[in-house]
């Protein structure tokens, strides 16, 4: 049954794209967190910004998105996109998610900023499911932000 309810809901179109040519859809069943300056759409929030590396924040992500959603990969040359199907009728919904190096605030350093856009493909509305999806990731990133710094402080020390 899975598998038809599958191929009754494509995911066809939750296509990769660079966060400057995203387009949000009309309907408000979508949430983007992101700055002003990384694309022309309206934002919800703005990007998130973590004290690790580009490549541990998209191994965090990845990890996130597969094993804690369940969600699966799709091959993207503009960051990462997952497609994350609902418990029941198995409708498809993306999470996409760009990365670049800022420099931190009041001489933070350097940062990454992750912007986050999920989106249904199916329905008007998302009853706060985007809106959870994305505040979920944020917190479970900000979790485990710094935790790397801390692990070379302690493995230095040793």
């Amino acid at each position: 049954m899975r598998s038809i309810l599958e191929g009754i809901f494509s995911d066809k179109s939750l296509r990769p794209v660079a966060l400057s040519e995203l387009k949000r859809p009309r309907t408000p069943n979508s949430y983007l967190a992101a700055d002003g300056d990384q694309t022309q759409e309206k934002t919800s929030a703005p990007a998130l910004r973590l004290a690790m590396p580009v490549e541990r924040a998209q191994e965090l992500v990845r990890e996130i998105m597969l094993d804690t959603f369940g969600a699966e990969e799709r091959e993207s040359e503009h960051g990462l996109l997952f497609i994350d199907r609902s418990a029941l009728m198995r409708f498809p919904d993306g999470l996409y998610a760009w990365f670049d190096q800022v420099e931190g605030e009041g001489g933070a350093g350097t940062m990454t900023r992750v912007a986050l856009f999920s989106r249904s493909v199916y329905g008007r509305r998302d009853f706060g499911v985007n809106l959870a999806r994305v505040d979920i990731l944020k917190r479970m990133l900000e979790s485990r932000d710094g935790t790397d710094a801390a692990a070379a402080e302690n493995t230095s020390e040793s």
